[in-house]
């Protein structure tokens, strides 16, 4: 009901200070976007695929700069790493300003405008896609987050951008083609990296206002989805935060624990049933034994005996947690 609540006034918000000229509803502004025949239909595979090979080497360049990093400049504070990482990046921006921040300017600027006159473009864009994902991989792996959301449609506008110069240069499609493949390579690269295709598809009807030509994004983003199942890698969030979580227990040895849970009196699980609960990460509720003169009753009570089954790499503050939501435990969680 919040959550309903909360994305029902947004919307409201959205369209009055759409009417009044204040911002606009959609996130990025493309101003047409020309339709692609259905012979066609092998242009946004292409793209598809370019971005989900591109989503791969993506992940395993990610994998192999925090092994880096980590070997290097694993024992350096980030008190130092800051500074030097905010230096490079003030030293790059000031020569290239377009490539700072989230990319949410590079993107639109992509969108907006056909640079077909100038014959080093693609040059120029293979540069921005380097410099950029070095310094987002080194930034998010020394500990300095450097965002990932936003990036990756940059990325994948770039891709899309750099198909669009090859199709045209090869006479396959038009320069009025340019927008539709540069927002068919945001999409596929959004949804193949995060593994996230039917969000990425509502997110391109969403940010571009319309459903004008989703087929072809569809297509764009099933194929580069595909590319990467096949790769059998963890999706780049996933990859992000358990290159983190090893940096977190680094020297730790993980501890598998089985254990049944007393519901105490007053506990705070009381009358509440396990959806609605939050127990600790990587927790599995195996059974739950209810009291005989509770049974048919959907919540907890006290006496009811809980077995769970979890991993922890600091078994006290695991337990403690457990006994906040529980009550103390007699025998040792």
């Amino acid at each position: 009901v919040v959550a309903s609540l909360t994305v029902g006034v947004s919307q409201v918000t959205a369209h009055l200070l759409s009417y009044m000229g204040i911002g606009s509803l959609a996130l990025f502004h493309v101003e047409s976007l020309a339709t692609l025949s259905f012979n066609r239909i092998y242009i946004p595979v292409a793209v598809g695929c370019v971005c989900g090979i591109c989503s791969v080497l993506f992940i395993h360049l990610y994998n192999f700069t925090d092994k880096l990093v980590r070997k290097w400049l694993g024992k350096i504070s980030v008190k130092i790493k800051f500074p030097i990482i905010f230096g490079l990046v003030a030293i790059v921006g000031f020569f290239f300003a377009k490539i700072l921040g989230t990319g949410h300017g590079l993107v639109d600027h992509l969108l907006g405008d056909h640079l077909f006159e100038t014959e080093t473009f693609w040059y120029l864009l293979t540069i921005i896609f380097v410099v950029r994902a070095l310094f987002m991989m080194v930034s998010n792996t020394t500990g300095i987050t450097g965002g990932i959301f936003l990036p990756t449609l940059a990325f994948g506008a770039i891709l899309g951008a750099l198909c669009a110069e090859a199709f045209i240069a090869l006479g396959v499609v038009g320069e009025e083609h340019y927008v539709l493949l540069v927002v068919m390579g945001m999409t596929a690269f959004l949804g193949a990296s995060s593994r996230i295709p039917v969000t990425a598809c509502v997110f391109a009807i969403e940010a571009l206002a319309g459903v004008h030509n989703i087929l072809f994004v569809i297509i764009a983003v099933t194929s580069a989805f595909i590319c990467v199942e096949i790769s059998g890698l963890d999706d780049f969030t996933d990859t992000v935060i358990k290159a983190k979580a090893h940096a977190i227990h680094k020297g730790k040895e993980p501890h598998i624990i089985e254990a049944p849970l007393t519901v105490c009196k007053d506990s705070f699980v009381v009358d509440k049933e396990q959806k609605d609960i939050l127990w600790p990460a990587a927790c599995v509720v195996l059974s739950t034994e209810k009291r005989s003169d509770r049974h048919g009753k959907l919540g907890m009570s006290e006496g009811d005996v809980v077995t769970v089954h979890y991993k922890t790499y600091d078994p006290i503050a695991t337990a403690e947690e457990f006994e906040t939501l529980v009550g103390d435990q007699c025998e040792e969680v």
